[in-house]
């Protein structure tokens, strides 16, 4: 045949056989449109074909992500052997590392594989599963290539094929539990602190949980009411786990405490109240409840012997603090006091206090200030001067009273009319007695005018002699010229007998 032209139609025809069985094709062709033999059929090539071994591999199986490089230490890897025709033998399909392309090994790198599967007569598939090993190690991509070996049956021979796969490094479980508010600490019991996980590598999907509450969320709000610690469990996909912890405090708190503040006033005077409390956690807002101020300290007037000043403390932890501050009327001190001229010593005047409910005593007299309760005071001169007696009571509370007292000189003397120095023990001496004087000079004068007797001592009296020698009884004069206070000069004369 040199040449064929004309139209070439493609027929197909199929039969169902039996393994091992022989069969015969036959061809018939019929030509009668132009009686020419110039008809051919051809058998087009491969048109005769064998069983064959499907495979279909599956990575990581199971996870989210879609892969097609090996993870290590994550979930398994499919392969998946299948036939759909020579289904009544069995068939051996023997597997192998081809150790010249592959840089993985076996045992260290991925698990061990079987050296057969097997297909028990009627069975369609199996699958091989292998694993790829978390070796911890940054070593980039390995490869494993895979060989499925000579498949022999009765009926058809199957050839080599090789299965190339790519292991990579598994991207770690790494993350942190941080504070956002950078502080482990609250001030007030039942505050809370934000906690949050924060992810920077994972392998698919992951999910963590609070213990205690099985909350998942990667950020929530702790109540803290006392010192605790709380965790949170992470893991991913690739079964990496962590699971981390934070310690919770709270800060020392000290329950508001007042201390009482009594204040002590004086009628009619007014006082600083200044409540004292401890404690408490700031801002601490302070209110007289009275709504009249709520300066502090406050100035009050207590209009009874006892006034209360109700009042509030709430701190910075809503803690509430009601008390009554107390302010007390005193008894008011009452000044008083007398006094009295010496009749013995001039210019002197003696003091007694007459005041009540007084502790102490201050007087202010001719620009001398003394203290006590009973004391003398000597003038410098007579007359009127104004004496300012303040008193003072235990709680702090004065009052004054001013009495102007008259000094004067008291001035007396008592002269005997006679004495009877007889040697009877009795009378037996002139003596001068008096007050108000400084000194005296006293002179006795006879019938004739001589002076028979002269002192100036106011201590020494005069017992009748003149020269030792007793003097006649009779009657005598005397002169006595006193010396005052103030430069003063009074003279006395008289007559005094001398009597047996």
């Amino acid at each position: 045949i040199t040449t064929l032209d004309g139209y070439t139609d493609k027929f197909t025809a199929t039969a169902e056989v039996e393994c091992g069985g022989w069969y015969t094709i036959r061809l018939k062709l019929a030509n009668v449109s132009d009686n020419a033999l110039s008809s051919a059929v051809f058998l087009e090539e491969s048109s005769l074909k064998g069983p064959v071994i499907t495979v279909v591999d599956t990575t990581n199986v199971g996870n989210s992500f879609n892969d097609s490089l090996v993870v290590e230490g994550c979930s398994e890897n499919h392969i998946i052997f299948s036939r759909s025709a020579n289904l009544s033998v069995e068939m051996k399909i023997p597997i192998a590392v081809d150790t010249l392309l592959s840089t993985a090994i076996e045992g260290v790198d991925f698990s061990t594989l079987p050296d057969t599967i097997t297909l028990s007569p009627g069975e369609t598939s199996d699958t091989l599963t292998f694993w790829a090993y978390d070796d911890n190690l940054v070593e980039g991509i390995d490869t494993l290539v895979i060989i499925q070996d000579y498949v022999y049956t009765d009926c058809y021979n199957y050839p080599v094929r090789r299965f190339p796969y790519y292991i990579r490094d598994k991207d770690s479980l790494i993350g942190e539990l941080i504070l956002p508010a950078a502080t482990d600490s609250v001030s007030c019991p039942g505050d809370s602190i934000e906690l949050s996980v924060l992810l920077s590598s994972y392998e698919g999907d992951y999910h963590g949980f609070w213990h205690g509450d099985s909350s998942i969320a990667l950020t929530r709000y702790v109540e803290v009411n006392t010192d605790t610690t709380v965790f949170f469990t992470l893991y991913d996909e690739c079964g990496d786990t962590l699971l981390f912890q934070q310690d919770l405090y709270v800060k020392p708190y000290d329950l508001m405490v007042y201390e009482k503040d009594t204040v002590r006033v004086c009628p009619g005077d007014s006082a600083m109240l200044v409540p004292y409390y401890l404690g408490g956690e700031e801002p601490v807002v302070f209110t007289w409840l009275d709504n009249l101020t709520n300066n502090i300290p406050r100035t009050v007037l207590p209009f009874t012997d006892s006034s209360y000043y109700t009042f509030s403390l709430a701190d910075g932890c809503g803690e509430l603090l009601i008390d009554s501050a107390l302010a007390i009327n005193m008894p008011q001190p009452s000044a008083g006091f007398q006094y009295l001229n010496d009749p013995y010593v001039p210019l002197r005047v003696l003091f007694n206090e007459k005041a009540q409910n007084e502790v102490s005593w201050t007087w202010y007299i001719d620009s001398v200030v003394l203290t006590g309760q009973t004391f003398e005071y000597d003038f410098a001169r007579p007359g009127e001067y104004e004496v300012l007696q303040v008193v003072t009571s235990d709680f702090g509370c004065i009052d004054s009273i001013t009495i102007t007292v008259s000094v004067e000189t008291d001035f007396y003397l008592y002269i005997p009319e006679a004495f009877t120095p007889d040697g009877d023990g009795l009378n037996e001496c002139f003596e001068i007695k008096g007050v108000g004087f400084e000194g005296y000079e006293f002179s006795v004068f006879d019938r004739w005018g001589n002076e028979v007797f002269h002192t100036e001592d106011i201590n020494e009296c005069w017992d009748g002699t003149f020269n030792g020698q007793p003097l006649p009884v009779g009657a005598y004069s005397y002169r006595l010229i006193a010396d005052l206070p103030f430069d003063e000069i009074e003279i006395f004369t008289g007559t005094l007998n001398i009597l047996r």
